[in-house]
């Protein structure tokens, strides 16, 4: 017979390999002393697994469980019971039950007894969040849902220098269609409640000239002071001029929850990357025509991998919606433009409103 190396097995199938060798061995040498001697180990040990395998066979090779035969401290079915009601009546987590409802059991243990009868629902991973959200906003038609932003210009460092010396605009206000994706320019040079309703009144005017039914149109913004979020009672400021004189809808995102208006702050983050800062500018008027060519380049031509690699156009065109709505050029708002946004009457006529009108590049946009 081979010489037997005397290691202790580590892995469980070697366990019970090498119980079986001993018990091989006493069948052949009918002698526990020889047995152990050859192996190391101490004769007791030798006499069980041979006792085991008599009364088993094989089976009694394997470990035998450690679970005890009774649990003194087991939860009784009509106390799980009870424990399972208060869920559903509260919806209180385990810690809360045991502090608030006054269960003698540890947490984890009536956490177990919620996980086992289904109450615990598992946390939705973010990119699931997020697929679900695309998803609702799948549901959306054009138009349905806008999202207006203000963005600063004066902290971008590639922007500053040509900011400053041609005293270009500090805040591009943002407005989104979150179904298509297409956006829509203005600029100004404060960031007041009168920069973003005027850019709201001629926006609006817009729609309406392409067949838009604003009663339809629901604006969300964040609670910024420029769309009156600052104020409890809306009776007059952005909310009062949206809701009361152009028939359009608004709501508010919850405080501190800026992804609330991902769509927008999606493409603030875009129009910086790939415009300006790259992007070299002159006088107001070269200005003004860069930001209409890209926004063009945005509408008609980029495709959004969001949206199925469609551009904002191809979008609209499934709908049957004509895409000459997307032609929009940036709206520079003048400080000296009046509005009264106080007023109910929609025959409104601001007095110096630039609507600048692109020259920049020399090429002719083509009817779309």
């Amino acid at each position: 017979m081979d010489i037997v190396t005397k290691v202790k097995p580590s892995s469980r199938s070697l366990v019970y390999d090498f119980r079986r060798r001993l018990v091989e061995e006493y069948v052949s040498k009918k002698s526990y002393r020889k047995v152990a001697g050859m192996y190391g180990v101490n004769v007791k040990t030798v006499i069980k697994w041979v006792k085991r395998y008599q009364e088993d066979g094989l089976e009694g090779l394997k470990d035998l469980s450690r679970r005890p035969h009774r649990s003194w401290r087991k939860v009784t079915r009509d106390l799980e019971q009870e424990i399972l009601v208060w869920r559903d009546r509260t919806g209180f987590g385990a810690m809360r039950m045991r502090m608030e409802l006054g269960f003698d059991l540890t947490s984890t243990t009536i956490h177990k007894i919620l996980r086992r009868n289904g109450k615990v629902k598992p946390r939705r991973k973010l990119w699931r969040k997020k697929r679900d959200l695309r998803t609702i906003k799948h549901r959306l038609r054009p138009f349905d849902k806008l999202q207006v932003d203000i963005k600063y210009l004066d902290d971008i460092a590639e922007f500053y220098p040509d900011y400053f010396k041609y005293k270009l605009p500090r805040y591009e206000i943002t407005i989104r269609d979150v179904r298509s994706g297409a956006v829509w320019l203005a600029y100004s040079h404060e960031r007041s409640v009168w920069a973003t309703t005027m850019a709201m009144d001629i926006f609006s005017k817009h729609l309406k000239k392409h067949g838009i039914t604003l009663s339809q149109v629901e604006i969300q913004t964040d609670n910024g002071p420029e769309f009156s979020g600052a104020r409890i009672h809306h009776h007059r400021g952005f909310r009062h001029y949206l809701k009361e004189v152009l028939r359009m809808k608004h709501t508010f995102i919850p405080p501190r929850c800026a992804n609330a208006n991902a769509d927008v702050e999606t493409f603030h983050r875009l129009v910086e990357q790939e415009f300006y800062t790259k992007e070299r500018f002159g006088p107001m008027k070269v200005f003004l025509g860069k930001a209409f060519t890209y926004q063009l380049y945005f509408n008609l031509v980029r495709k959004n991998s969001y949206k199925g690699w469609k551009s904002p156009a191809d979008i609209l065109t499934d709908y049957g919606i004509i895409p000459r709505v997307l032609i929009l050029p940036p709206i520079l708002l003048q400080p000296n433009s009046k509005l009264d946004i106080n007023q109910k009457s929609t025959n409104l006529n601001p007095t110096s409103l630039y609507h600048h009108v692109c020259v920049y590049p020399a090429f002719r946009v083509k009817e779309v």
